[in-house]
């Protein structure tokens, strides 16, 4: 093989190589590109949360709902600026940490989690209750126990 042929071989090379890498960073650019926010990311049980959805690419339509067993109803989406959605809805009472799910046609679902504070509280139990000792009374006199004429 002459020089002219091995160089056109590895610029061949280069260009295969360079175009496989450029597809797995596009690929890995366009899964980053949407972020998906719970604020807050602690609540209280029966409190509000703003669901946002981000991209840095306008979104496509399809993006229209969060939805969470740890919601009182779906929460709407409302496309806010060029490339946020956003939507505030109420949280059920029950505690735990729950998954907030949003599903797209242009990149199917994303996920985040939150949690519903409280549950049990841990108070400690009272101390327990003694009764009040009994006050000792020491007998005046000897005990009337007879005269003694049984004694053996």
């Amino acid at each position: 093989m002459g020089r002219k042929e091995m160089l056109v071989g590895l610029v061949a090379v280069g260009l295969i190589g360079g175009l496989s890498a450029a597809a797995t960073a596009s690929a890995a650019a366009y899964g980053e590109q949407y972020t998906l926010t719970v604020n807050p990311g602690q609540v209280a049980p029966g409190g509000d949360v703003t669901i946002e959805l981000k991209s840095q690419d306008p979104l496509s339509p399809g993006c229209d709902q969060a939805t969470s067993p740890g919601f009182v109803a779906p929460i709407p989406l409302v496309l806010n600026s060029h490339t946020v959605h956003s939507g505030t809805g109420k949280v059920i009472a029950k505690p735990g940490t729950y998954t907030v799910t949003v599903s797209c046609s242009a990149v199917g679902s994303l996920a985040q989690t939150f949690t519903i504070t409280g549950g049990a509280t841990t108070t400690s139990p009272p101390p327990p209750t003694t009764a009040a000792p009994r006050p000792h009374v020491k007998p005046v006199g000897a005990p009337e126990t007879g005269d003694g004429s049984m004694a053996g």
